[in-house]
């Protein structure tokens, strides 16, 4: 009797691991931070925090795009979600810093600190 209910949970178990894998840094969703979060700050001051955000951002993506390809190894045919299992998952972080950087940018425009080049 233990054997036949083992049977049908396989499948999914099989299901909950492969959905639990890391996603791509592009399948990810920036968090809704508004603008008004960085509206005390002065245009000097939103430049620093952006470049800072952005140079964060890159490194984040790639290191979730590690994840990404660690969660696809194959150990006998099968995917094994080893960044699931062994590391912290980095989507939220990513989310949080995409959101940071459209924040940012947006109240650059808004506080009038972008100039036209021309």
């Amino acid at each position: 009797m233990q054997q036949t209910l083992r049977a049908p949970l396989a499948p999914l178990v099989a299901a909950a691991l492969i959905a639990g894998c890391a996603l791509r840094h592009d399948e990810i969703a920036p968090d809704p931070i508004p603008p008004a979060a960085y509206a005390s700050a002065d245009c000097r001051q939103l430049a620093q925090m952006q470049a800072k955000t952005n140079r964060t951002l890159i490194f984040s993506e790639i290191a979730q795009d590690h994840r990404y390809a660690e969660d696809r190894t194959r150990t006998f045919g099968v995917p094994m979600p080893m960044a699931l299992l062994f590391e912290e998952r980095g989507e939220a972080n990513v989310a949080r810093l995409k959101g940071d950087s459209l924040a940012l940018a947006a109240q650059l425009e808004r506080g009038g600190c972008l100039r036209d080049g021309g």
